[in-house]
């Protein structure tokens, strides 16, 4: 039920702070930008792309059968699943039986630098990213590749980059 109630009041949250902490428009963001980790060796948490539009059955496939699936309506019309792994770290948003989306919680876990982020989910950006928010605590990215079309990234805090949550969108049409 937690997880419910982050997920429906995320988005909200989401925006509210995005839009009271002055996001800023960044066009000349580039895929060699994004794809270059300062530090080079980074371990690859999560390969995100490759759970992009999948079944529910392939997601079973890959994870395994899930700690639990929440049923609920998302955005008052869509039939939605979430399937939840990792107590709670992981979750998955099924609609129409395709993953649409990845997020990750994670414990205490924190980055050197941004540019880690994309090579600790397997993300190879391509050439049309466009960061169209960073706000220090939180940055979005669209046009990410051509099996992502948002990432979306929110710190516990600036200074000490802490991640507190990790949103991969796979299809945005159910977002709009």
């Amino acid at each position: 039920m937690r997880k419910l109630f982050i997920t429906l009041l995320m988005p909200a949250f989401i925006l509210v702070i995005l839009s009271g902490c002055g996001t800023s428009q960044n066009t000349s963001t580039t895929a060699a930008e994004t794809n270059n980790s300062k530090e080079g060796n980074v371990d690859m948490l999560f390969d995100a792309p490759s759970f992009s539009r999948i079944s529910s059955k392939e997601l079973e496939e890959k994870m395994g059968k899930p700690e639990d699936v929440e049923e609920w309506k998302f955005n008052d019309k869509y039939d939605t699943k979430t399937y939840i792994y990792d107590s709670g770290n992981v979750e998955f948003m099924v609609i129409d039986d395709t993953v649409v989306r990845f997020s990750y919680y994670p414990v205490d876990q924190k980055i050197k630098d941004i540019n880690d982020l994309f090579p600790m989910f397997g993300i190879q950006a391509g050439e049309n990213i466009k960061k169209v928010a960073d706000t220090g605590m939180a940055v979005k990215y669209h046009t990410v590749s051509d099996k992502i079309g948002e990432f979306y990234t929110l710190f516990d805090s600036s200074e000490e980059k802490t991640l507190s949550v990790i949103k991969v969108t796979y299809d945005l049409r159910y977002f709009e």
